[in-house]
Protein backbone atom coordinates (compact mmCIF):
# COMPACT_ATOMS: atom_id res chain seq x y z
CA UNK A 1 0.00 0.00 0.00
CA UNK A 2 3.03 2.41 0.38
CA UNK A 3 3.66 2.49 -3.47
CA UNK A 4 -0.15 3.54 -3.88
CA UNK A 5 0.81 6.32 -1.58
CA UNK A 6 4.16 7.40 -3.17
CA UNK A 7 2.86 6.76 -6.49
CA UNK A 8 -0.16 9.66 -5.76
CA UNK A 9 2.29 11.88 -3.79
CA UNK A 10 4.79 12.06 -6.93
CA UNK A 11 1.83 12.75 -9.67
CA UNK A 12 0.68 15.44 -7.32
CA UNK A 13 4.27 17.12 -6.70
CA UNK A 14 4.47 16.30 -10.80
CA UNK A 15 1.04 18.18 -11.06
CA UNK A 16 2.47 21.01 -8.72
CA UNK A 17 5.52 21.79 -11.06
CA UNK A 18 3.94 21.25 -14.56
CA UNK A 19 0.99 23.65 -13.40
CA UNK A 20 3.93 26.82 -12.50
CA UNK A 21 4.85 26.47 -16.49
CA UNK A 22 1.52 25.71 -17.76
CA UNK A 23 -0.66 28.44 -16.70
CA UNK A 24 -4.25 27.15 -18.39
CA UNK A 25 -4.17 24.66 -15.55
CA UNK A 26 -4.34 27.33 -12.63
CA UNK A 27 -7.29 28.92 -11.58
CA UNK A 28 -7.00 32.56 -10.69
CA UNK A 29 -10.95 32.83 -10.09
CA UNK A 30 -10.34 30.95 -7.15
CA UNK A 31 -8.82 33.83 -5.28
CA UNK A 32 -11.89 35.87 -5.87
CA UNK A 33 -15.30 35.88 -4.13
CA UNK A 34 -16.79 34.83 0.05
CA UNK A 35 -15.92 31.42 -0.12
CA UNK A 36 -12.73 31.17 -1.28
CA UNK A 37 -9.68 31.05 0.62
CA UNK A 38 -6.11 30.79 -1.67
CA UNK A 39 -4.44 33.41 -1.23
CA UNK A 40 -2.14 32.58 -4.87
CA UNK A 41 -3.19 30.67 -7.97
CA UNK A 42 -4.24 27.68 -7.69
CA UNK A 43 -3.90 23.96 -9.50
CA UNK A 44 -7.70 22.54 -11.22
CA UNK A 45 -6.21 19.58 -11.77
CA UNK A 46 -5.22 17.59 -8.55
CA UNK A 47 -7.51 14.83 -8.87
CA UNK A 48 -5.23 13.66 -11.79
CA UNK A 49 -2.78 12.43 -9.08
CA UNK A 50 -5.86 11.26 -6.84
CA UNK A 51 -7.04 9.73 -9.88
CA UNK A 52 -4.15 7.80 -10.98
CA UNK A 53 -3.03 6.49 -7.03
CA UNK A 54 -6.60 4.80 -7.53
CA UNK A 55 -5.41 2.86 -10.62
CA UNK A 56 -2.17 1.98 -9.30
CA UNK A 57 -3.63 0.64 -5.53
CA UNK A 58 -6.51 -1.44 -7.75
CA UNK A 59 -3.96 -3.00 -10.17
CA UNK A 60 -1.19 -3.63 -6.53
CA UNK A 61 -4.12 -5.08 -4.55
CA UNK A 62 -4.54 -8.39 -4.69
CA UNK A 63 -8.23 -9.33 -4.05
CA UNK A 64 -11.02 -9.39 -6.21
CA UNK A 65 -10.11 -7.88 -8.73
CA UNK A 66 -13.65 -8.36 -10.86
CA UNK A 67 -15.01 -6.00 -8.27
CA UNK A 68 -11.90 -3.45 -8.23
CA UNK A 69 -12.20 -3.09 -12.31
CA UNK A 70 -15.89 -2.59 -12.23
CA UNK A 71 -15.54 0.00 -9.47
CA UNK A 72 -12.43 1.45 -11.79
CA UNK A 73 -14.94 1.61 -14.83
CA UNK A 74 -17.25 3.31 -12.79
CA UNK A 75 -15.37 6.22 -11.77
CA UNK A 76 -13.76 6.82 -15.58
CA UNK A 77 -17.35 8.95 -16.49
CA UNK A 78 -17.02 11.14 -13.49
CA UNK A 79 -13.65 11.18 -13.71
CA UNK A 80 -13.33 12.72 -17.28
CA UNK A 81 -16.64 14.86 -16.62
CA UNK A 82 -14.42 16.28 -13.63
CA UNK A 83 -11.33 16.80 -15.78
CA UNK A 84 -12.95 18.36 -19.03
CA UNK A 85 -14.32 20.53 -16.16
CA UNK A 86 -11.29 21.37 -14.53
CA UNK A 87 -9.49 22.16 -17.96
CA UNK A 88 -12.21 24.09 -19.75
CA UNK A 89 -13.42 25.72 -16.75
CA UNK A 90 -17.56 24.78 -17.96
CA UNK A 91 -19.73 23.29 -15.12
CA UNK A 92 -21.93 20.76 -16.13
CA UNK A 93 -24.68 19.84 -13.54
CA UNK A 94 -26.84 18.40 -15.48
CA UNK A 95 -23.91 15.58 -16.26
CA UNK A 96 -23.25 15.32 -12.51
CA UNK A 97 -26.36 14.87 -11.42
CA UNK A 98 -27.71 11.85 -13.79
CA UNK A 99 -24.21 9.74 -12.68
CA UNK A 100 -25.56 10.39 -9.56
CA UNK A 101 -28.97 9.44 -10.41
CA UNK A 102 -27.32 6.63 -12.36
CA UNK A 103 -25.68 5.48 -9.42
CA UNK A 104 -28.37 4.85 -7.33
CA UNK A 105 -30.79 3.17 -9.22
CA UNK A 106 -30.71 -0.52 -10.47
Amino acid sequence: MVYVFFSTLVICILLMKISTRVTFLLDPKDMVGSQKFHSSPTIRIGGVGVFIGFTVGIYLIEVERALLLTMWLSSLPIFFSGFFEDITGTVFVKVVVRFIHAAFNK
